[in-house]
């Protein structure tokens, strides 16, 4: 019998590549033991094919840019053609039908419709009077529905469901009274490795400076570009956590990082890279670093967020 859900908003699909990250891989390692399944209401299914549609839209136009520019300097090649959308479309289909085995997909009835309006309509959490989330409030009335026969875990990296300006991220009050309230298990968890840390699947972090040092200095550069052309510059690394999760494939753990860094040019300042990577701990090689989340803080200005999408 399946007695754990996770729920994965359309965000944390994306950024973690449709589970092909190092994070997707442990938790997909965690549920095999724990005989728990992938919540996957249709609304999450058909937005995440939905974002799918719209990256490659834009990719394909960048790729044609591209592609022109470099016709320029060469005679004799014939244009090399991006892949469609519906080609992009097909392989995230072909990827959730891989992870099947893992999926309990939900259609959506009409009372979950018509419980997520209520939310909508009453200003309720996720949602709130600047704001509409119909989508993200159909997920969390599915969500609450299973989580009287199942223990449900929902992860999602999207404000609305905490807190405003709290760390570590606090659920919002309206949904926290809710959860207390209800018979059933249901918690929220803004990644994967807050799931895994209180489910207790951590294990002992790597102590070498050396991966550190490599992780800071790729997430550098990341952070370099996106404040480029603006008064901030990137000074020294003031904060890291880095945990370590099991894969279940020898050898290999899955590290999950934040990695702070001072701003200069303007007081307080902080820009913080989130992201996971593989990692060999008899080769110590670090591979497939994936950036997640940027998280820049600039004291008196409103805290931007930028999601990094596969």
């Amino acid at each position: 019998m399946v007695n754990m859900l996770v729920c994965l908003d359309a965000n944390i699909w994306i950024s973690s590549q449709l589970l092909r990250s190092p994070m997707g891989s442990a938790l997909k390692f965690y549920l095999a033991q724990v005989n728990g399944k992938l919540l996957l209401p249709v609304v999450v299914e058909r937005e995440v094919e939905k974002a799918a549609r719209n990256a490659a839209r834009e990719a394909s136009r960048k790729f044609a840019q591209a592609d022109d520019a470099l016709n320029r300097f060469r005679s004799g090649i014939d244009r090399t053609d991006a892949p469609s959308v519906e080609d992009i479309v097909g392989e995230v289909r072909k990827r959730f039908a891989y992870l099947s085995p893992f999926l309990l997909r939900v259609p959506l009835s009409l009372r979950d419709v018509n419980e997520a309006l209520e939310l909508v309509f009453n200003d309720s959490s996720p949602n709130s009077p600047q704001k509409e989330e119909f989508r993200d409030s159909l997920l969390w009335v599915v969500a609450r529905r299973l989580a009287r026969r199942h223990h449900v875990h929902v992860v999602t990296n999207d404000s609305d469901f905490f807190v405003p300006g709290e760390k570590p991220r606090r659920l919002a009050p309206t949904l926290s009274a809710e959860v207390a309230a209800r018979k059933g298990f249901l918690s929220v968890h803004e990644d994967f490795g807050a799931l895994l840390e209180a489910a207790n699947q951590q294990v002992t972090r790597p102590g070498s400076d050396a991966i550190v040092s490599e992780l800071s200095d790729w997430s550098r550069v990341v952070v370099e570009q996106e404040v480029s052309g603006e008064v901030l510059s990137v000074g020294n690394v003031s904060r890291v956590n880095l945990e370590a999760f099991r894969t279940g494939k020898r050898n290999q753990l899955a590290l999950a990082f934040e990695i702070t860094f001072a701003l200069q040019g303007w007081p307080g300042a902080e820009a913080t890279a989130k992201g996971s990577a593989e990692y060999n701990h008899r080769s110590e090689f670090i591979r497939a670093a994936t950036l997640e989340m940027l998280t820049i803080e600039q004291p008196g200005q409103s805290t931007r967020l930028i999601f990094f999408r596969a």
